[in-house]
């Protein structure tokens, strides 16, 4: 059984957490974190905006460190969908989430975020640092803590 303690972390785990950043939803600063901690069969958790009916401090989305591809978007849109729309329905957000994760993937949209400079750069260092990774036998997904990145 898995206990968590109060910062949202696995109690007795250290180093779960790959990367993070804060992101803006819906007029509301969040904190994104990828982590190892979740438990097996929850791919992404979101903080409720309040507590005791106060504005929560330190609201977080939980995303599950060994996604990829549309599992991956699907999951950072559903908890993303949550945490900007509190009241929509499970049914809502699972279907919303999935259809925006399938549209990502197509590649007609794919060609034309590609084609922006400014994608093409960080696409461009991002892959050099996984190549790099691969050279030296180490297929991971490079450390991002960035922050306030300049994504503008």
């Amino acid at each position: 059984m898995t206990t968590w303690g109060k910062n949202g972390r696995v109690v007795g785990q250290r180093n779960s957490v790959t990367a993070e950043f804060r992101q803006k939803l819906a007029w509301r600063l969040w904190r994104i974190v990828f982590t190892r901690d979740l438990p097996d069969d929850v791919d992404g958790l979101c903080d409720s905006q309040t507590d005791g009916g106060r504005p929560r401090v330190g609201k977080k989305i939980l995303i599950r460190d060994d996604l990829r591809g549309q599992d991956f978007l699907d999951t950072l849109f559903h908890e993303s969908l949550h945490a900007a729309i509190e009241c929509l329905n499970e049914e809502c957000v699972e279907r919303v989430a999935a259809d925006l994760a399938q549209l990502v993937c197509r590649p007609v949209v794919l060609r034309r975020l590609l084609a922006d400079l400014h994608v093409q750069s960080k696409a461009r260092k991002i892959l050099s640092d996984i190549e790099v990774d691969l050279l030296f036998n180490r297929p991971r997904i490079p450390k991002i803590v960035t922050p306030d990145d300049d994504d503008g």
